[in-house]
């Protein structure tokens, strides 16, 4: 099987598979979605500190804040719509709030850009 097919398909899965277990923790209240939030952000932390410590032994590591608090929107807004939303309507939010993201990134940049896809670019949640 070809390596790229392999891991797309394991990226899936592991999404799918993550959504899965964060709706069945938050619906029966099995923790608030605050706490599940903060859980789930200092696991991932120490998990990629660790990852970058074996990886880059003695290397100074450096960081990002404006993406770093984007991953933290991203994480309250989305822990907290697990809640309320139904599964499909949160795929949808994601994934046009990626596409959109990307739009508007490409035309920023001033990159190639397939004028079909323009109506997306005020759709997008957020700005990138």
């Amino acid at each position: 099987m070809n390596p790229v097919v392999a891991a797309t398909a394991f990226a899936l899965l592991a999404f799918a598979a993550n959504s899965v277990l964060c709706r069945m923790a938050l619906r029966d209240a099995h923790i608030d979605a605050a706490s599940f939030v903060s859980i789930r952000l200092i696991a991932g932390a120490l998990t990629l500190w660790l990852l970058i410590r074996i990886g880059r032994r003695g290397q100074r590591l450096g960081g990002d804040w404006r993406s770093a608090l984007a991953l933290l929107a991203y994480a309250i807004a989305f822990t907290f719509a697990y809640v309320g939303l139904t599964a499909g309507t949160g795929a949808l939010l994601l994934f046009g709030a990626v596409a959109g993201g990307d739009d508007r990134r490409r035309v920023r940049r001033r990159r190639a850009h397939r004028p079909y896809r323009y109506p997306g670019l005020g759709c997008s949640p957020w700005p990138d």
